[in-house]
């Protein structure tokens, strides 16, 4: 007779837990340890391996050190349950419970995850002896016969592999023990929790570093600083823009979630350098589009025109642009749309939560009040705020002044002192009380 399923599945938890281990240990013995050696013993390290700097090693490995001793106790403590307990949802729980706190130190390994692989890229290209080294060692008996981007990428996958587990256990345990299903769903959702922080660090790591690269390619002296900590990449695409009375050009724009970026590709690239120039970067609130009227859009079907244009003075350019395709025109207007509308309703939001607030209607008068006198009733929302908050804060100041002020000349006014004591009565000394009573 075969075992029940959820047995199975608890056997199956602790079996892919202990290959893990010897995949973490591999990538420490066979890739990270040599490496650190030779970058520690710089002069005695070409015999070894490759030298790598400090910086480009730590960015590689990350924390896999201190994940390989946290799984190494991980899976001792639960070889340990299940002899003791058996083989029982129960074992496995109690470990999971213990360890599940310290599987938030995977976020700091995910979110570095695409820069290490970007640093190896780079590191191979740059040392051509390091790709060789890295091939002879994954002939290694000790490496498993994985290169070392197979052993890096096994953490990033281990969180959600929990998840199914425990899920597939939940739904194998019997009828009977449903206090015990109860509990693995309790588990469940402190696992899924957790892999979905660290998940959500990853995702902002892929983004920051792309939004990191798109900065590294731009050049020109109109260059400026596209990295903030709130932008996200969206999308990218390549397309012509129409002059008037000019010839088509070549563009690529890179949309955000807060803006739009449009660059020319470099005249002049350096040994091959995929650098851009950049053109302009639209906040998306300014961004409209606007279909392009003319014969042109009715006697060609691909491509297809349209114009972007921006709806504050400052950004006061209009660009033709003209897509390849009609797929890329309709999937660039989506994208754009809908970071449009994202981006104005954030700062409609914004903008009532500040006007529920009495400083927010008092600065919002001032505001209004001092650009009216200073004539610039026309400037853009983002400029109106700068000077809001320039010009409030010595009126709040004065404000609360006056206000201390009155409220202690009301309770000055209102406090009644109480009536002095009464005089003591007065001592009176008689003349005749000096004089001896005669008998």
């Amino acid at each position: 007779m075969s075992d029940p399923h959820h047995v199975l599945i608890i056997r199956e938890i602790l079996a892919t837990e202990q290959r893990y281990v010897q995949s973490l240990l591999a990538l420490e013995h066979v890739y990270h340890e040599p490496l650190r050696i030779a970058c520690e013993n710089r002069e005695t390290a070409l015999a070894a391996a490759p030298v790598l700097r400090p910086e480009e090693l730590r960015s590689i490995f990350s924390i896999v050190a201190v994940i390989t001793k946290l799984h190494q106790s991980f899976v001792a403590s639960l070889e340990k349950e299940i002899q003791q307990r058996g083989e029982t949802a129960s074992s496995v729980l109690h470990v999971f419970r213990e360890y599940v706190a310290q599987f938030r130190m995977y976020s700091g390994y995910c979110s570095n995850y695409p820069a290490a692989l970007s640093t190896l890229a780079s590191c191979i290209q740059k040392r051509k002896s390091l790709g060789v080294w890295l091939q002879e060692r994954r002939e290694l008996p000790e490496a498993m016969r994985m290169d070392m981007q197979s052993l890096l990428i096994m953490p990033v996958q281990r969180l959600p592999r929990y998840v199914l587990l425990l899920t597939d256990l939940a739904k194998r345990l019997p009828q009977e023990e449903k206090n015990v299903k109860v509990e693995v769903e309790r588990v469940l959702v402190e696992v899924k929790a957790v892999t979905d922080m660290v998940n959500e660090s990853q995702r902002d790591a892929e983004n920051a570093l792309k939004v990191m690269q798109v900065q590294e390619k731009l050049t020109g002296k109109k260059n400026e600083i596209i990295m903030t900590p709130a932008r996200r990449f969206i999308g990218e695409g390549e397309c012509t823009h129409q002059q008037t009375n000019d010839i088509a050009k070549r563009r690529y724009y890179f949309i955000f979630n807060d803006a739009l970026l449009l660059t020319s590709p470099d005249t002049m690239p350096v040994f091959g350098s995929n650098k851009l120039k950049f053109v302009c970067l639209i906040p998306m609130q300014h961004v409209r589009l606007i279909p392009q009227q003319g014969p042109d859009q009715v006697r060609i079907q691909t491509p297809v025109q349209y114009t972007i244009s921006s709806g504050s003075p400052k950004y006061s350019s209009t660009f033709n642009l003209q897509m390849p395709s009609q797929q890329d025109k309709d999937t660039f207007t989506s994208t754009v749309t809908a970071q449009v509308d994202a981006m104005t309703s954030l700062i409609k939001s914004q903008e009532q939560a500040r006007e529920a607030y009495p400083t927010g209607r008092i600065r919002a008068i001032v505001n209004h009040l001092t650009l009216r006198g200073r004539g610039k009733t026309h400037q853009d929302s983002d400029t109106q705020r700068v000077n809001a908050d320039t010009n409030i804060t010595p009126i709040i100041v004065i404000l609360f002044i006056v206000i201390l002020t009155l409220i202690y000349l009301v309770a000055r006014s209102l406090w009644v002192s109480p009536p002095p004591p009464p005089p003591p009565p007065p001592t009176h000394h008689w003349p005749w009380a000096l004089i001896p009573r005669g008998d």
